[in-house]
This record gives structure tokens, sequence and C-alpha cells, in this order.
């Protein structure tokens, strides 16, 4: 467990504070559809793949179709509207790089790949998250 703990990471001679992630797989919403309200002060991921694959078990007249009926629910209530986006980055709030310059809407600025463009002050720190 001591990977969930939250730290520092050294990224170019910058100490940045790194969040902790949580990365839920479909067995995990099957067994506990209500767990989504219990990683407080996390950042939770949930892969499209567990997205799709919930999907597929809604219809399910048992337990497990109830379940995933419940996650999914329960899903489609944290994603925030359009209208519900923080000042500046649209990643302000989930980003571990974030720092006061984010609430500033980033231009769209090349990076590595030719033809690729990212809106982000931080382009040059981001592949050494993940």
């Amino acid at each position: 467990m001591t990977d969930l703990v939250p730290g520092r990471v050294d990224l170019d001679g910058d100490d940045v504070e790194v969040r902790t992630r949580v990365v839920l797989d479909t067995s995990v919403l099957i067994g506990d559809p209500g767990c989504l309200g219990t990683f407080a002060g996390v950042d939770v991921v949930i892969p499209f793949t567990v997205i799709e694959e919930l999907d597929g078990l809604k219809t399910r007249p048992d337990d497990v179709g109830r379940a995933a009926r419940s996650a999914l629910r329960t899903i489609e209530g944290m994603v925030p509207g359009a209208d519900a986006w923080p000042e500046g980055c649209r990643f302000l709030n989930r980003c571990p790089l974030a720092t006061d310059r984010c609430r500033e809407t980033p231009e769209l600025v090349p990076v590595r790949q030719p033809g690729h463009r990212a809106a982000c002050w931080h382009t040059d720190r981001v592949a050494g998250i993940g």
C-alpha cells in the first residue's frame, strides 16, 4: 500500500507534489459500486474499457447487472459539465503538475511530435508523469 501514499517527485530540478492516483477496474466496481465515494483526497481513474465492460453488464437481471447500473449512475454524476470547468486549464483540479499559473488559460503550443499541440503551461514536464 505504500505506493498509494502521495509524495514529491523531482522533475528537471523542480520538486513537484504528486497526488495519489487510484485506478479502479471492473471487479472493484461490481463488488462495491458505492466505493467511488470512499476515495476522498485521491484522484480516481476509471479506464474507458471499464466503462465499456460495465455497459455490457448492465442488462443482466442479477446482482452483477444491478451493481453495473449503480456504478454507471455514480460515474455519470462525477463528471463535471462544461459549465463546471475551473478557470484556466481544464485539468487544474486533476493535474499533479498544477501551479498557480494554471489558473490562467494556457495557449496552444507545439509539443514533441510533429503536428501535435497542447494547451498546457508544463508541456516540457508532462512526459515525466504517468
